[in-house]
């Protein structure tokens, strides 16, 4: 298809402060074979290093918008999703990862051939603060993922990849725009915006289609959501896993995703046990138990949350410390 029939691809690409890892993501899009784009960069209020790096490409395709408030990740995106794009299709690209020069080109027919697909998606590469491949870690990836065993082309319903955590939002797809409700974005999802956006995405009953080909390069460094821990964020992953729990048809894919949903419990509560929160601690420790039910490990770090003073928090420490060496 020429790319002057070729429809329109607005790319999302929500950034802050990580200016030097911003140039090479707009870069991919730029040198990408797919032309018939537009780039929007929607700045969560960062400095004006952020704005000089998208006119530097001197690009028209390249749109920068500003926010007037820091919104955080998951409204940056979803704000840009409501008021920002024109594009039939829709794409994510983290500020610090980056494409292949065939990943819109290579997705989009996926959509444009059939009518009924909501999303097209790939498996990723994943690579170092410095760009750097490190495809022993991409296998395993891959693996964790069950890409490995997902059947290429389409896929209806897709729940069960979203369930499975198959289906890579952020990392490496593209989606049809009219098909997703970009009003729905409850705050409490928090940093875990894209797992909500494939509830959506499935929520229409509409299909996936899947290309497994590495087309896009996620980036692991310190600043990364992969690598940051609970926090704040376990919040929105226990949200968004209650919510699919009480989906009708995940009920069959239920007793795995009370088990994702145990796990966040416990990793908040252990995060919160960090921060001297030992009663809002034994709360989410509770909640995992009513999950899953009493296992040992639930039962010991009960047993932390309940001791006196900061005792539970140096136990937890040491332990980690051993675990790690």
């Amino acid at each position: 298809m020429p790319a002057s029939e070729s429809p329109l691809v607005s790319v999302v690409i929500a950034t802050y402060n990580r200016p030097a890892y911003l140039r090479s993501a707009i870069a991919s899009v730029v040198s990408g074979d797919y032309r018939n784009v537009e780039i929007i960069v929607t700045d969560d209020l960062g400095t004006d290093v952020n704005r000089e790096i998208a006119a530097g490409f001197a690009d028209t395709r390249i749109v920068y918008h500003r926010n007037q408030t820091r919104p955080g990740a998951g409204s940056n995106h979803f704000q840009a999703f409501r008021n920002l794009v024109s594009g039939e299709y829709v794409s994510i690209l983290n500020d610090d990862d980056e494409w292949e020069p065939s990943f819109l080109s290579k997705l989009v027919p996926g959509l444009v051939d059939n009518p009924g697909v909501v999303i097209a998606f790939c498996d990723h590469y994943l690579m170092d603060e410095n760009g750097r491949i490190d495809l022993a870690a991409t296998e395993e990836n891959t693996r964790r993922w069950r890409r490995d065993v997902l059947s290429p082309g389409l896929h209806q319903p897709f729940w069960r990849c979203l369930a499975d955590e198959s289906l890579p939002i952020s990392q490496a797809s593209v989606i049809r725009r009219d098909a997703i409700d970009w009003q729905d974005f409850p705050a409490e999802v928090d940093v875990f915006w894209d797992l909500w956006l494939g509830y959506l995405a499935c929520r229409t009953e509409k299909a996936c289609y899947y290309l497994p080909e590495r087309l896009t390069r996620y980036r692991f460094h310190s600043g990364s959501l992969t690598t940051t821990g609970s926090g704040r964020g376990g919040l929105g992953l226990i949200y968004v896993y209650s919510r699919l729990i009480a989906v009708p048809e995940l009920a069959a894919l239920r007793s795995g995703l009370k088990r994702k949903c145990a796990s966040a419990h416990l990793s908040h509560g252990l995060f919160l046990l960090q921060k001297r929160r030992a009663r809002e601690a034994r709360k989410h420790i509770w909640n995992a138990m009513l999950l899953m039910g009493p296992t040992p490990k639930l039962a010991g770090a009960l047993a932390l949350a309940s001791m006196p003073g900061t005792l539970g928090i140096g136990m937890l420490t040491a332990l980690r410390r051993a675990r790690r060496g």
